[in-house]
Order: structure tokens, then C-alpha cells, then sequence
């Protein structure tokens, strides 16, 4: 597996050491600050444009099989949630000199995910969160920049559950 997530990375120009240099955010930890401009062209300062809200920061690029059988449910869990103090925000890890804006920009509205989108590469975001595979998702308090959740937890038909979960804890008041 490792050998295939390999030469896929060398393919796309996306080197495995460049990722892993941060080290991961743990649960209960606080997320890294960034900011960034979207794909619309909006400055974004996370977490302070999410006050109030929980936010699932989503790294994934077009070419990541694992990631494109995310999309469906993201899709799902921004339907379900439309309305709750829940976001999400997408740092697409494709390279600029494979897979241009124009394409990521495409796809993420071929495929309806109407959310904020960052147009990473292998950049300072991805290496800050230590994302060292695809897809690496964080559940984030917007409030607090602390780590909710992170991993196989926020992936595949759960991820709704998950979040409301983390939603109900934040509403009452609890610590999570």
C-alpha cells in the first residue's frame, strides 16, 4: 500500500517527506492557524472566519481514489447540516503543474460540493497539520481552533453522526 501511495505521490509530483513535516494535530490539541485564499478568491483566516461554528477541514486532491469515495458524503453531511453552526473547508493537495485550478474548480462543482476550497499543492497548510496521506480530515472548533476529531472517525457514512455528535456536545455546553 505504502509502495502504491508512493509512486502515485511521485507521479503527481507530490513527495512524501514534503508532507510529513509538521507533525499531526491530536485531539484535544490546538489546530494550526492559517491563512489562505480560496478557489472563489475570498481571504480566509482560520479558524477566526469559523467563530461559532464546527469545522471540518478536509485534505483530499482530484486524483486520490480514497478521497473521490469521500466526496458522496461530504455532499450528504453538508445537506444534512445546512443550517447547523457546522462548515466544511477543503485544502486540495493537487499540483499546480498537473492538475491546474481550472480542473480542481471543475470537479468540486461537477460534483457539488459547495463549501470553501483552498488550492493547496503541497504547501505550508498541509505540512503545518502534518498530513502525511490522503484523506486526512480534522473536526475543528472554530471557537477555540481545538481538535474535535481527526481520522477514520470523520470518514464514510458516520461522518454525519460524528459531527452531530460533536454539534450536541458544543450546544450543551460540555466538554468534549
Amino acid at each position: 500500500m505504502m509502495r502504491a501511495i508512493l509512486t502515485l505521490s511521485v507521479a503527481f509530483g507530490l513527495s512524501y517527506s514534503a508532507l510529513a513535516q509538521g507533525k499531526s494535530p491530536t485531539v484535544g490539541g490546538k489546530a494550526p492557524a492559517f491563512e489562505a485564499s480560496t478557489v472563489a478568491g475570498k481571504a480566509l483566516k482560520f479558524p477566526d472566519a469559523y467563530k461559532g461554528k464546527i469545522v471540518l477541514v478536509d485534505f483530499w486532491a482530484t486524483w486520490c481514489p480514497p478521497c473521490r469515495r469521500e466526496v458522496p458524503h461530504l455532499v450528504e453531511t453538508a445537506e444534512k447540516l445546512k443550517g447547523q453552526p457546522f462548515a466544511i473547508l477543503s485544502v486540495s493537495l493537487d499540483q499546480p503543474k498537473n492538475i491546474p485550478l481550472e480542473k480542481v474548480q471543475s470537479y468540486v462543482q461537477d460534483n457539488k460540493m459547495t463549501w470553501d476550497h483552498v488550492y493547496e499543492g503541497v504547501g505550508s497548510i498541509a505540512s503545518s497539520y502534518g498530513v502525511s496521506s490522503i484523506p486526512a480530515p480534522f473536526l475543528i472548533d472554530g471557537d477555540t481552533g481545538v481538535v474535535l476529531a481527526a481520522g477514520p472517525e470523520l470518514r464514510g457514512e458516520g461522518l454525519t453522526d460524528a459531527i452531530k455528535k460533536h454539534l450536541d456536545t458544543k450546544r450543551s455546553g460540555k466538554k468534549p
